[in-house]
């Protein structure tokens, strides 16, 4: 009974192994990530409403590197924007994707580069093999412990095609780092058009709440002059439609202004409130002329500078690397096997004197017929080549006409901008008289009123001048991002 008891137990531990290690699992918990919104609409229905919550990441901040410091706090003097954007920065999910995915072409670089290098592993295996049939067992029973040091598989790279795979790979986690940089510009200069969005929208309400009083003011003169018969009722009804047509202009200022701020929010990973921001339009300093003519008069050859232009070649040198590793597969492929280690029929006897063994296993491999799949994979590498030829071609050419574009916007809004500045100077000179004049006694309300209003329909131009300028500003340095620009 002991010996039969000794006999089964090598199955019952091998048993009680096997569900030990199948009832292991890897797998990290499952945990649903937390939601970067405010908790209650109600924080986000009304423009003075609750203060959303801000959202408290626990990733590290992207910081802002000394350029971009530098261009924000030219751009706005009271470094408000500095903040916006470094929260943006470090709360933009897609921000967050692309340093994923430098990180997932830099494994994967790692790993193609890997295969360069023999994979060295050790290996302890005992096999046990019985036949009923004494014949059979005679000749193909066995009974072996190895244990052993070695490689398999190793391919001698002859014709380069684990270099050229290597290289693509190399290129395409260098297109993954430019593409982050023009992820991170685009996203510097989306939170300055929302900020500069906020600040005008603000202008914009207080400005027509202000027509809105004066229409209002003007309908009560005129109600009380229709009540005496002065005017007549249709003159009263058009100043009805005039102060009607001015108070729907407030309310949509007000709800443009609730758009912005929730835009804003959303971008920075509700890092403002719904409270009026602290920087106004008029303190943002949009350029000058010293600096446009940096940017104007450079040669558009450090366009190919641009991080979407070196991700474009960079794709492009991909494709060209992939080419060599498909023309590599129409010539032979080494391979070796190597292995040194010991042998013994039994496992206590594995370490004794006389067990030493080799291996050395060369072996190769050359192409007879594959079906056409090499000539294919060749003609496929060369098409893709083409294809990220034309896409270098068009990246650059539209990074061309975005210069052009964004420098010719410029001219016409730096011109509308004055002409805005002149006509509102004059406006506020005919206002400051018309007030000197109403206070002597010499004109009535109406004309004060009328003048009030003509200047504050000025003011609205000109915010959305300066808005226009401002984001000008914003497109050119986007437009120019990663080109060292000298004076």
């Amino acid at each position: 009974m002991i010996a039969m008891r000794r006999r089964k137990a090598p199955p019952l531990a091998l048993a009680a192994a096997m569900l030990i290690t199948t009832g292991c699992s890897l797998t990290p918990e499952y945990v649903r990530p937390d939601l970067s919104i405010p908790s209650h609409w109600d924080s986000l229905l009304s423009v003075h409403g609750a203060i959303p919550p801000k959202n408290e990441s626990n990733e590290a901040a992207t910081p802002l590197n000394s350029d971009e410091k530098e261009f924000l706090r030219e751009f706005d003097p009271g470094s408000e924007l500095v903040n916006l954007v470094a929260s943006a920065l470090r709360h933009n999910p897609d921000i967050q994707i692309a340093a994923l995915r430098v990180e997932e072409a830099r494994a994967s670089y790692r790993v193609q580069n890997a295969e360069g290098l023999p994979a060295i592993n050790l290996g302890v295996q005992q096999t046990r093999q019985q036949f009923n049939d004494s014949n059979l067992n005679e000749r193909y029973g066995q009974n072996l412990a190895t244990s052993g040091v070695g490689f398999s598989g190793y391919e001698l790279d002859f014709f380069g095609r684990l270099r050229s795979l290597t290289e693509s790979a190399r290129h395409g986690y260098l297109a993954t780092r430019y593409a982050q940089e023009a992820g991170r510009v685009a996203l510097i200069v989306e939170t300055g058009r929302l900020y500069v969005n906020c600040l005008a929208a603000t202008d914009l309400e207080e400005t027509l709440h202000g027509l809105f009083d004066d229409e209002q003011s003007l309908l009560a003169i005129s109600e009380r002059q229709r009540q005496i018969g002065v005017i007549a009722e249709e003159d009263l009804r058009s100043q009805r439609t005039a102060a009607e047509q001015a108070r729907l202009r407030w309310q949509r200022s007000r709800s443009d202004y609730a758009q912005s701020v929730h835009a804003l929010q959303l971008v920075t990973g509700y890092a403002t409130d719904d409270s009026p921001l602290p920087g106004k339009l008029a303190a943002l300093t949009p350029g000058s002329a010293t600096s446009e003519n940096r940017f104007a008069n450079r040669s558009s050859d450090v366009l190919i500078h641009r991080p979407d232009v070196m991700q474009a070649e960079e794709k492009l040198r991909a494709a060209n690397a992939d080419i060599g590793a498909a023309r590599a597969a129409f010539f032979p492929s080494i391979q070796l096997s190597s292995s040194i280690g010991i042998a013994s029929p039994s496992l206590h006897g594995l370490f004794s004197s006389g067990t030493g063994t080799w291996l050395f296993s060369p072996q190769v491999s050359l192409p007879i017929f594959s079906g056409g799949s090499n000539q294919a994979n060749l003609d496929l590498s060369h098409i893709r080549k083409n294809i990220a030829v034309f896409e270098y071609e068009k990246t650059v050419q539209n990074a061309f006409r975005e210069v052009a574009d964004t420098l010719t916007a410029r001219e016409q809004v730096v011109d509308q901008i004055a002409a805005e500045s002149r006509i509102l100077e004059s406006e506020q000179r005919k206002l400051a008289l018309a007030t000197k004049h109403f206070d002597a006694g010499w004109i009535d309300k109406n004309s004060l009123l009328a003048a009030k209003i003509l200047c504050g329909e000025e003011s609205l131009r000109r915010i959305e001048a300066q808005r226009v300028l401002a984001i000008n500003w914003l497109y050119l340095y986007r437009a120019f991002y990663g080109v060292r620009v000298t004076s």
